[in-house]
């Protein structure tokens, strides 16, 4: 039964990067850029997202070398302790990255030409409040959001508990770095939007 979610792990994170990857080949071939240059970040903010990165790339390896499993681990063996294990956690775990998946792909539906990894641009994203967004202000980041905290649940290793832990904190902060550019581009527009659609969910 084990084994069974080990697989089910690797072949959501398969599906993920199936989904981003694609989206982005498609809007690249249609002339849409999909990452934008912004020479005005803060340090702090370059760090942010160089950890947001590194946390993406070592749980998409160590997914891979735990599902497996394979022995090249990138981290010593104190960091592979299992925290736990119980079926239900990993049935809970499950549930969590479907979700993550469905709301993913929702979000891009919603975004359409407008995706890209970065809103700071001297040519902004339009303001997109439909689809998935008219219940949730950040579906793309409670999808990952939802992923992490599904991995460590399936997994159940502590390196899986410090990814997530770290990268909730880099998500939360770049929420409110884009809130507060939102809300500068779109001024009454987005503080309107905000006060119908909870950050994460209606209501919260």
């Amino acid at each position: 039964m084990a084994r069974f979610f080990d697989y089910y792990v690797l072949g959501a994170l398969g599906a993920f990067l199936c989904l981003a990857a694609g989206r982005a080949f498609v809007l690249q071939r249609r002339g849409v850029p999909v990452t934008t240059a912004h020479r005005g970040r803060k340090a702090t903010e370059r760090i942010e997202d160089a950890a947001g990165v590194a946390c993406l790339m070592i749980r998409s390896y160590e997914t891979v070398v735990f599902a497996l499993p394979l022995r090249f681990h990138i981290e010593p063996d104190f960091f592979r302790t299992i925290l736990i294990s119980a079926i239900p956690l990993k049935i809970v775990g499950a549930a969590l990255w479907a979700a993550a998946l469905v709301l993913y792909a929702l979000a891009l539906k919603a975004l359409g030409k407008f995706w890209r990894t970065d809103t700071r641009s001297d040519s902004p994203n339009q303001l997109i409040t439909q689809g998935v967004f008219t219940w949730s202000r950040n579906p793309i980041y409670m999808s990952f959001l939802l992923m992490n905290l599904g991995t460590f649940l399936l997994l159940g290793q502590l390196v899986f508990a410090l990814i997530a832990i770290v990268a909730i904190t880099v998500l939360y902060r770049r929420i409110r770095r884009e809130e507060e550019f939102l809300a500068a581009t779109y001024g009454d527009a987005y503080r309107d939007y905000c006060s119908r659609v909870g950050r994460y969910m209606k209501g919260f």
